[in-house]
C-alpha cells in the first residue's frame, strides 16, 4: 500500500490555483476592461476636463466624456466612437460644459439636458446652483429637502444667481454653511 505525503501535492495545488488566479487576471484584463488595471493609461488620457458631457440613446447611457472646452455634439460623439451622420449634426455650435445629450429613436433628434446633480458629484465636478433642481441640490453634503426646496424658491422668486454668496440670504444659510457649500456649487454666469 502506497501513501501520498501532502507535501507532494501541495505544491501542485499552489501551481493550479496560481495559473487559475492568472488566467483570472488575464481574462478581467482583455473583456472587463485594459482601463481598471491601467488608468494612467493613453487610452484614458481623455477621462479628465473642465467639460463632462454624457451621452445617452433611448434612456440607455452609451458613454461619457470629459474634454477641456466646449464642443460641437457631432465632435462628442465621434470621440465616444459614435457615427455623427448629417441628419445627427443638425448644428455645429458648441454644448454648454457639464451636459447630456439624448438621441431619440430612430429618427436624429438631439436634445441637450443637464446632468443629474449626484452623477457631477461623483465625477468630481461642481453643480451649476442656476441649473439645479432639488434632487440635484439634494446630491450636496449638508443640504435636504427643505433646504433644497428654499434655495429652488429663492431662484424662482429671485431670479438666477449672480454669485455663491447670495445663498447666505436664504434661511438656514449662514457664512459657514455657505463656505461648506462652495466646493460642491458654483454659478454659472452665461449658457
Amino acid at each position: 500500500m502506497k501513501f501520498f505525503s501532502n507535501h507532494s501535492t501541495a505544491p501542485k495545488s499552489f501551481y493550479g490555483l496560481f495559473l487559475l488566479g492568472l488566467a483570472a487576471v488575464l481574462f478581467e484584463l482583455i473583456v472587463i476592461g485594459y482601463d481598471r488595471y491601467f488608468p494612467y493609461s493613453e487610452q484614458n488620457k481623455t477621462r479628465s476636463g473642465r467639460c463632462l458631457y454624457q451621452v445617452f440613446q433611448d434612456e440607455f447611457c452609451v458613454g461619457t466624456a470629459f474634454f477641456e472646452q466646449p464642443q460641437s455634439a457631432p465632435t462628442i460623439l465621434k470621440a465616444l466612437g459614435m457615427a455623427a451622420g448629417k441628419s445627427r449634426a443638425c448644428e455645429e455650435k458648441n454644448v454648454p460644459c457639464d451636459r447630456a445629450i439624448n438621441l431619440k429613436g430612430q429618427h436624429p433628434w438631439i436634445t441637450i439636458d443637464k446632468i443629474s446633480g449626484t452623477y457631477l458629484l461623483t465625477a468630481g465636478k461642481r453643480i451649476d446652483l442656476n441649473l439645479a433642481d432639488q434632487a440635484d441640490l439634494m446630491a450636496v453634503p449638508g443640504i435636504g429637502p427643505r433646504l433644497a426646496d428654499r434655495i429652488v424658491a429663492y431662484r424662482n422668486s429671485k431670479g438666477l444667481f449672480s454669485s455663491i454668496q447670495e445663498l447666505d440670504r436664504i434661511k438656514g444659510i449662514g457664512k459657514k454653511k455657505q463656505t461648506n457649500l462652495v466646493p460642491y456649487l458654483y454659478v454659472s454666469h452665461s449658457d
